[in-house]
């Protein structure tokens, strides 16, 4: 080999050389560019990790909130069913002890409830359901017309009643009782 072809091959070496140092610092740089994202990205996942935590221990609290505010509420809703309750009772002895019963009919379904007492006075079967026909025929054959234009009238334009006619309860008992309606309790025709 001539010192031309020597020199030439230690040229091209050379050049070959610096093409290969140039790829290796595109690479560092790349590199360094990949490693600064990732960088970043670990900062952003802490920022996010960080607010997640800040809306965790947020929820945390609206829940144990919610809780308080559902268990104060089961409280009041169970002293409530307790007042209504005694409420019942209360309004069943004084029932009882005046001899007193009380009905309400919703006039869209003809469906009729009556208070504990009524049933007492009617010798009727608590678990029955009657009808306002059925009411009707407690009453003695001679009292029904009578009663049945009442609770008609009642029930079409809210006139007051105040009637003391013959009954014959569920056992055979002949009473005489007194049905009062009177537009201060109108509202137990209801209408839905």
């Amino acid at each position: 080999m001539t010192a031309r072809e020597g020199t030439a091959t230690l040229r091209e070496d050379a050049a070959s050389g610096r093409e290969e140092a140039a790829g290796s610092r595109e690479e560092t740089s790349t590199l360094r560019e990949d490693i600064a994202t990732l960088r970043e990205d670990v900062a952003s996942a802490r920022e996010d990790a960080a607010t997640s935590r800040d809306e965790t221990a947020t929820l945390r609290d609206e829940t144990a909130t919610l809780r308080e505010d559902a268990a104060m509420g089961m409280e009041k809703s169970a002293q409530a069913r307790q007042d209504l309750r005694l409420s019942y009772e209360l309004l069943d002895q004084t029932g009882r002890l005046a001899k007193v019963g009380g009905w309400q009919l919703d006039v869209d379904t003809q469906i009729l409830r009556w208070t504990k007492e009524t049933y007492r006075i009617h010798e009727a079967d608590p678990n029955s359901q009657p009808s306002v026909a059925d009411a009707i025929q407690f009453y003695a054959p001679e009292a029904r017309p009578v009663i049945a234009a009442a609770v008609q009238a009642a029930i079409d334009a809210g006139t007051p009643f105040d009637l003391e006619l013959p009954f014959v309860t569920a056992k055979g008992t002949r009473i005489w009782l007194l049905a009062i309606f009177s537009t201060s309790i109108s509202r137990r025709l209801t209408r839905k």
